[in-house]
């Protein structure tokens, strides 16, 4: 019997890294750190929504900007947070 070495390396392959995921902790250690992950990037995004608004109301407040200007920031917030409203809403009917 002739040993093909794409079937070897293959084998060697499916060999290694199966122990690394069994070592990681497989499905439920990745599910874990994408919802830590998702939870670090919501709270990230929610700081920085709230500086964006403080850095635009100020502008406004110092006649740099118009108030029109502080209304479209509410909005693009909005959108933004709708937009990751909307991946978290889409992503759940398929998980």
């Amino acid at each position: 019997m002739k040993l093909n070495i794409k079937t070897v390396v293959l084998t060697l392959i499916a060999v290694i890294t199966s122990a690394s995921v069994m070592a990681g902790g497989g499905l439920a250690a990745a599910s874990t750190a994408a919802t830590t992950f998702q939870t670090w990037l919501y709270s990230f995004l929610g700081i920085c929504s709230g500086i964006y608004m403080l850095y635009v109301g100020a502008m406004a407040k110092a006649g740099k900007k118009s108030w029109g200007e502080f209304a479209m920031g509410i909005v693009h917030v909005a959108v933004v947070g709708g937009g990751l409203a909307a991946a978290t809403f889409a992503w759940s009917i398929f998980a």
